[in-house]
């Protein structure tokens, strides 16, 4: 996947941002990050790379001069159609509902008068639980800053799911500690005690999360806010059902907590292998349950028009300059061969 990304990335050198927008007909980006921060976080620090402050603004600074922002009120008066707006036009967006979102990213974004969207898991605001990515990356960080002993060694090669390869050294604990899943909580759980990790005591000491005062001050400061499941899940891991609980526990929660007249949703991690039959739940024609959701496939299109893709901003070193110009060469790349839409099935 890099060396496409970094091909892609070649190419998009070749023209500016207009041009993209010109040839590809894509005038309306949806840009999202999880946090910003010039600090050093040890739950997200193993999983991703994320902006500090100045890179951050840089990025602002960037896309305002190529597109206008427009708020989720816009976007969903829109129906999903770019058409509708007549410059080039932007939403910005937070996943995750971290901490930062309220004493970071809010200020910078009411000084330069940029409206954004911060979606929340249900199951995480007040720091009421953390997520199992995050307790990997405390794992692993723990596992850095100490030696592990034999004794320790041994528990984990125990405690791993079967089928998974026994770890003989801390680099292969760390790459199996990766490939734990949603479905592995109890393991990671395990594994945590092995290190005498609290995960509680790291909630109330650090509060990773925002909490809901934090969050209704957004709403006060005209920022819109959106669900983002209950408990972070790799939802084509799912059963549909579970997929359909997870979606309207966190969209009731965001709407009966924050009072908010419109319901959006963006889905964890991805939508990829998300059936069409869910879908079709989501935007039942008698009563559907959001009115706008959102996936992370960058310039792609939907089946449903009211279902719209954004654009990764953090997790690598590319500024938000090179990771739009990708994205933009990758859309006219798909477009060319007539891959530029998500199949659902």
């Amino acid at each position: 996947m890099q060396p496409v990304k970094n091909l892609l990335g070649q190419l998009g050198r070749q023209f500016s941002i207009p041009m993209f927008i010109a040839k590809t007909g894509k005038q309306l980006i949806l840009p999202f990050y999880h946090t910003i921060s010039n600090n050093y976080l040890p739950h997200i620090a193993h999983l991703y790379r994320y902006n500090n402050e100045a890179e951050f603004e840089r990025d602002l600074d960037l896309m305002l001069k190529h597109f206008e922002p427009i708020t989720l009120q816009e976007l969903i008066d829109s129906e999903g159609n770019g058409a509708y707006f007549s410059k080039p036009s932007m939403h910005l967006s937070f996943d995750d509902g971290l901490r930062e979102c309220s004493e970071i990213i809010a200020p910078i974004l009411l000084r330069k008068g940029i409206p954004a969207t911060f979606f929340v898991n249900s199951g995480f605001v007040d720091n009421r639980g953390l997520l199992y990515r995050f307790k990997v990356s405390l794992i692993m960080d723990k596992i850095q800053k100490t030696e592990i002993s034999n004794g320790e060694l041994a528990a984990i090669k125990a405690l791993m799911p079967e089928g998974a390869r026994k770890p003989n050294n801390t680099d292969a604990i760390k790459k199996l500690l990766g490939k734990l899943g949603y479905e592995h909580q109890f393991v990671i759980n395990q594994i945590a005690d092995v290190f005498e990790l609290d995960f509680g005591v790291f909630l109330r000491n650090q509060k990773p999360y925002m909490t809901k005062t934090q969050i209704r001050q957004l709403a006060q400061s005209g920022f819109t806010i959106g669900a983002h499941s209950i408990d972070h899940p790799m939802y084509y891991k799912l059963d549909i059902v579970e997929q359909l609980e997870q979606t309207t526990e966190s969209l009731h929660y965001v709407q009966e907590v924050f009072q908010v007249p419109y319901r959006v949703f963006a889905f964890p991690f991805t939508d990829h292998r998300v059936s069409a039959r869910f879908f079709d739940e989501l935007y039942n024609q008698g009563e559907p349950l959001v009115d706008l959701s959102f996936g992370t496939a960058g310039l792609k299109t939907d089946l449903n028009a009211k279902h719209l893709q954004r654009i990764p901003m953090d997790g690598g070193k590319l500024n938000a300059e090179q990771i739009i110009k990708t994205a933009y060469t990758a859309s006219l790349v798909q477009q060319t061969l007539g891959i530029n839409e998500v199949k659902r099935h």
